[in-house]
């Protein structure tokens, strides 16, 4: 049954407002992707097709429900029907913008929880990686999850499964309950694309020092190996496997027979990983095969959910390759599958045209001890690397036609960042230990830089001036390149303190307030309120003092309402206080042409010297 709830009904348990009665509805999902159906509704006598308007909801089955909330975003109508599209209710989470989320070193479900604070989506997670900082200020809740840059996919990684309101994001979502397939005919139904460009068969291990395997055969060779037309060859770089030269040398392997033993193994791990077996790509039309003899061998699939893996045995090449159903149509009047598709999951769809499109070589290089990833483009003047060891991981991204250049070293105890503009002569630099942060700008001979410890915050200028400023637990110091200092106080008063470049004249600036001062009233006329200033103002003239009241409060009491309030002050001729002048009457409410009374407000006084 698909209903349609209206926007104001929110009661998503009971049954929605309208039943309806498309002639066509399919749903299309895509793992952490699309997630949409598009559903054509006749123009029925009864006019349901009338409630088909934006932000209402309409309820599916899906592969894994009875019952998905969907919201209308857009239709189409023609002579004789409307179509609608609709998307999964997770993105009306699009509207909610993210203040002040800083994500800083928790876990996924953490994260999570701190995004979807204040919403009705409850979130699962069993990610555990704990070393991410994000800033989501002011994006929304969909960005904040699956964009582009800064986002809890790119930054945890993940697989989203959506269940209306629950969100669950996993390292990986599905399951792999034995479902096999057999490929490899001339089906017409079945899209296949199969990818062995980066197929290798023959690991060629090397040591730190180019050292190889003994013997005639150097190599280690893949079960699959006599599969394909040729042997696919691969020079394997483990920098971290070396012979030590001195048996008290801390690092290495005392014999060259240890040292092959390990990258041997190692090239085994390499091979269990499937390096000896192609990318594989399956879209199997399930409503054109359900029409033919071949059915019965893929009958298995329809039990297939988002994210589950299926051994695909390829008859032709006589291998079996793991795939993933990474999307599907669903018939939501039939709840049967229109269409599977089988593959390798990229781990974010939102960057899969960026790595089509770009003309990138990569390499790869993994050992028990570090982990290296250098990427750069055919021409060598774009580069980027990543390296990461059990002590540090460190980062650089040159490009050199602009000549800029950017690196990051991050230790148990030390993150370092760097950017370098060679052409221009800038640089910039942030450092943050565990005890102190600090903060450098450079061009030339001048320089900008702060520092940052639990005692003081310090900011400073070379070159063509020499201020500087400090801000420490005692208030605020400005110091010029003429000697002269300001100073800010606590508490709300600030006190400069300094002398002219040109007249030597010292000069003052001081600030006052005070809130919460209450004024009660005897009668009708104005009540006298005094209020002490600091000593730092006594010494000034009154002329320079400038002091302002404002009301912050007019009670009222019993059957007694405020009729009139006011208030104005002005500062002692010995300047050691403010004299407040401050006026409330009450009249009866049911009274107001009767007597008045004395009232009760609550202001405030601020001076300014």
């Amino acid at each position: 049954m698909i209903d349609l709830y209206k926007h104001e009904n929110k009661n998503y348990e009971n049954n929605g407002d309208i039943t309806l009665t498309p002639i066509s509805c399919i749903l299309k999902q895509v793992l952490n992707g699309e997630n949409y159906i598009e559903m054509v509704h006749p123009f029925d006598k009864q006019g349901r097709w009338q409630y088909l308007l934006y932000d209402n909801v309409i309820t599916v089955p899906t592969p894994t429900s009875k019952k998905q909330l969907y919201r209308i975003y857009n239709h189409v109508k023609n002579d004789e029907s409307i179509t609608v599209y609709a998307r999964h209710i997770f993105f009306d989470l699009v509207d909610k913008v993210l203040l002040g989320v800083r994500p800083t070193l928790v876990d996924g479900q953490a994260c999570l929880d701190m995004i979807l604070k204040d919403t009705d989506f409850k979130s699962r997670s069993n990610i555990t990686t704990n070393n991410v900082i994000l800033d989501l200020d002011g994006k929304n809740i969909i960005n904040s999850i699956c964009g582009n840059e800064q986002s809890f996919i790119k930054e945890y990684g993940g697989e989203i499964l959506l269940d209306n309101f629950n969100i669950t994001i996993n390292n990986k979502i599905g399951t792999d309950n034995g479902i096999q397939a057999l490929f490899g005919f001339n089906l017409e139904s079945i899209e296949e694309d199969i990818n062995i460009e980066e197929v290798h068969t023959r690991l060629i291990p090397e040591m730190e020092d180019g050292t190889r395997l003994t013997g005639n055969n150097p190599w280690v060779d893949s079960k699959y190996i006599n599969k394909y037309s040729n042997i696919k060859e691969t020079i394997v770089k483990f920098d971290d496997i070396k012979i030590k030269e001195n048996p008290e040398d801390e690092e290495g392997f005392t014999t060259r027979k240890e040292a092959e033993a390990e990258m041997i193994r190692r090239c085994n791990v390499l091979l269990n990983n499937c390096v000896d077996l192609p990318i594989v790509n399956y879209k199997i039309n399930i409503a054109d095969l359900s029409n033919t003899n071949a059915y019965k061998k893929y009958k298995q699939l329809l039990k297939v959910n988002l994210g589950d893996t299926v051994t695909c045995k390829h008859r032709m090449l006589d291998i079996d390759v793991k795939a993933r159903c990474i999307s599907f149509t669903f018939d939501c009047l039939t709840e049967k599958y229109d269409e599977i598709e089988l593959g390798q999951f990229v781990s974010n769809y939102l960057d899969m045209q960026n790595e089509i499109n770009s003309n990138l070589r990569k390499k790869i290089e993994l050992t028990e001890q570090k982990i290296k990833l250098e990427v750069s483009n055919a021409s060598k003047t774009l580069n980027s690397k990543i390296e990461m060891t059990e002590k540090s991981i460190n980062s650089s991204v040159e490009n050199k036609i602009t000549e800029v250049n950017s690196t990051i070293t991050q230790t148990s105890n030390r993150i370092n960042e760097r950017v370098d503009n060679v052409k221009e002569g800038l640089s910039s630099e942030i450092e943050l230990v565990d005890d102190k942060i600090s903060a450098v700008v450079q061009k030339g001979d001048k320089s900008g830089s702060w520092e940052l410890d639990t005692d003081a915050f310090k900011v400073a200028f070379s070159g063509s001036t020499s201020d500087k400023v400090q801000i420490d637990r005692h208030g605020i110091i400005a110091e010029d390149s003429n000697g002269g200092y300001t100073r800010m106080g606590s508490k709300g008063l600030l006190h400069v303190s300094s002398k002219s470049s040109t007249t030597g004249k010292p000069y003052h600036y001081l600030t006052f307030t005070k809130d919460d001062i209450d004024i009660s009233c005897s009668s009708d006329d104005y009540e006298d309120k005094y209020v002490d200033l600091p000593k730092e103002f006594w010494e000034l003239d009154k002329e320079d003092i400038a002091v302002s009241v404002s009301i912050q409060k007019i009670w009222k009491k019993g059957s007694y309402i405020p009729y009139w309030s006011g208030a104005y002050c002005y500062p002692t001729r010995d300047c050691k206080q403010i004299r407040i002048q401050g006026l409330s009457t009450w009249k009866k409410y049911d009274d107001l042409c009767g007597d008045t009374y004395g009232g009760h407000i609550t202001v405030s006084v601020t001076a300014i010297a």
